[in-house]
């Protein structure tokens, strides 16, 4: 008896030890005061961070710490995301604290899927970090409008900067239909505490935005939409240049304007709907009339057909058409559930143009078509019951995935296959792989050239190497990788090396023209694009975000 009294004695200063220590650095969680009444002497924190590169998935909060005489007092607070369904990098945080001085940390991830917050400005061989600290006035409303998060120049790691292009949140706040924007439109400045001491960083992250994507021919010049309110045109002649806009939002798609008066539109994130006019340099808003907001995945259309667009809500996949594009009477015409699987997975999809209409498919195995001048969809099961994983579009139409058998685990693309689907035949074809492990689709150039991303596996090494075949895949080679960079300016060596495991974002795009884009998103953020006019035997480096 005795014994058990002291184990409990034992355990029950244990508990109390840690409790003390709790009290010395706890963290709480500002609720959202859009669920909840703001109590007696707290007041509203408003703030958006844009990344240049994919940093953002899953992230659930920003962290802050309170501050006693502009020294940390161990009390700590997270700032709840807001709206992360029509997000893809920028994310709004919105909360409600107590009354008081505090200072930004960083972000944090739920607790199930990744156990550290990551922390602003804070590099290994530099462990100052700029100061974030803002004000909370009780019943007031803190607005610190956006913050940039940008890759190091040199040396790795993130810097964030507070952005002078978007110094409020009012206007995302109208995106969402906040009833917070008009509390904000009556508040003038801000409740930053100090200067910015790293204003540089939304020019370092304006200057080189990342995201190359669904690249379109249009005069003479490619277009394709990136981070940072960003458009990017890769010139006939080799040259790059950047189109932007104003709210720092990235985009998913952009389509020549197919009008006498516009030259181009894009969508993308948080409603993001803009044009550029003809003879104009600057994107400015389109009026997206009864359109809902959402997460905007595709744009699609001209003057005679109509324009289609493909949104993003919550748990579906939505598909909208409207005669008009600006200030369209927008009629939905398909939905997909984005829920399945037997724990209720969210469902991967990919939407795309091709010259012959539009598609979707999903990772559960579908395939859909909506070819132009129907008004049905057309659905094809993939050629294997399984998954999808990887999918690309080529100039030609057809549409290659990565398979993955149904209930197979798969490590390293081990049991994964390739198909080319025909867009005109209706039929899958399978390719004959150079490599037993699978990184994605094949791809079909406009001569016919195939492309296979793959890890080429010996006794000794396994590098991964891009190949390409000029007979359907009956042989393969290994299309060289001497392009690279091999230093930068701080002599350290621009990339890691290419083979390594750390590439996991290297990105073959085809275009229209049988041109390729090889498209690296490095460690740290580091970011290049290299062109080759030849199929892949020579390249050149033509765009990087690091100088």
């Amino acid at each position: 008896m005795r014994y058990r009294q002291t184990v409990m004695c034992w355990l029950a200063s244990i508990v109390l030890v840690a409790g003390m220590l709790a009290g010395c650095a706890q963290t709480a969680h500002a609720p959202d005061p859009g669920n909840a009444v703001l109590r007696a002497g707290q007041g509203l924190v408003v703030v958006s961070l844009t990344s240049n590169s994919p940093r953002l998935d899953h992230v659930s909060h920003l962290r802050v710490q309170r501050l006693s005489n502009g020294k940390p007092n161990g009390e700590y607070w997270n700032l709840p995301r807001s709206s992360a369904d029509l997000s893809i990098d920028t994310a709004l945080f919105i909360g409600a604290v107590p009354a008081g001085d505090y200072e930004l940390l960083g972000y944090g991830y739920p607790s199930e899927f990744r156990a550290r917050d990551v922390d602003f400005n804070r590099r290994e061989d530099q462990p100052q970090r700029a100061s974030l600290s803002f004000k909370v006035e009780p019943d007031g409303m803190a607005d610190l409008g956006r913050l940039v998060m940008t890759t190091v120049p040199v040396g790795g790691g993130i810097m964030v900067g507070r952005s002078g292009v978007v110094p409020s949140n009012q206007n995302l706040l109208r995106r969402i239909g906040s009833g917070y924007a008009d509390s904000l439109a009556s508040r003038s400045g801000t409740s930053w505490i100090g200067p910015d001491a790293m204003k540089e960083v939304e020019k370092v992250a304006r200057s080189a935005p990342t995201g190359i994507s669904m690249p379109v021919k249009m005069d003479n010049a490619v277009i394709m939409p990136a981070r940072m309110g960003s458009i990017l045109l890769r010139l006939d002649d080799g040259g790059w240049s950047v189109l932007q806009f104003d709210e720092l939002l990235t985009f998913s798609s952009v389509l020549p304007g197919e009008l006498p008066d516009v030259a181009l539109v894009g969508v993308g994130e948080f409603g993001l709907f803009v044009k550029l006019a003809s003879g104009q340099s600057v994107l400015t808003p389109v009026d997206p009339g009864d359109l809902p907001v959402g997460k905007y995945a595709l744009i699609d259309g001209n003057a005679q057909d109509g324009w289609r667009i493909a949104v993003e809500r919550g748990q579906e996949l939505q598909f909208f058409h409207s005669h008009a594009l600006e200030a369209g009477q927008w009629k939905q015409i398909h939905s997909q559930s984005l829920v399945g699987g037997l724990w209720g997975d969210r469902i991967r999809y990919w939407v795309w143009r091709s010259k012959d209409g539009i598609g979707y498919a999903t990772s559960n195995g579908t395939l859909h078509l909506l070819r132009s001048g129907s008004v049905d969809w057309e659905t094809y099961p993939g050629p294997i019951p399984g998954s999808f994983d990887r999918l690309n579009v080529n100039p030609d139409g057809s549409i290659g995935i990565l398979t993955r058998p149904l209930g197979v685990g798969d490590v390293g693309g081990l049991i994964a296959a390739g198909y080319l689907f025909d867009l005109e035949g209706r039929k899958w074809k399978k390719i004959n792989a150079p490599s037993t492990q699978k990184l994605d689709a094949p791809q079909k150039a406009a001569d016919g050239t195939l492309f296979y991303r793959a890890f080429d596996v010996t006794f000794s090494q396994r590098l991964m190497q891009l190949f390409k075949s000029r007979n359907g895949g009956e042989t393969w080679e290994v299309v060289p990788r001497d392009w690279m960079p091999i230093e930068d300016s701080d002599g350290g060596g621009y990339y890691d090396k290419i083979a390594d495991e750390t590439w996991p974002q290297m990105k073959l795009r085809v275009l229209e023209s049988g041109a390729l884009l090889y498209v690296f998103q490095g460690v740290h953020g580091k970011y290049a694009v290299g062109h080759s006019s030849d199929g892949g035997t020579t390249w050149k480096l033509e765009y990087r975000n690091m100088q």
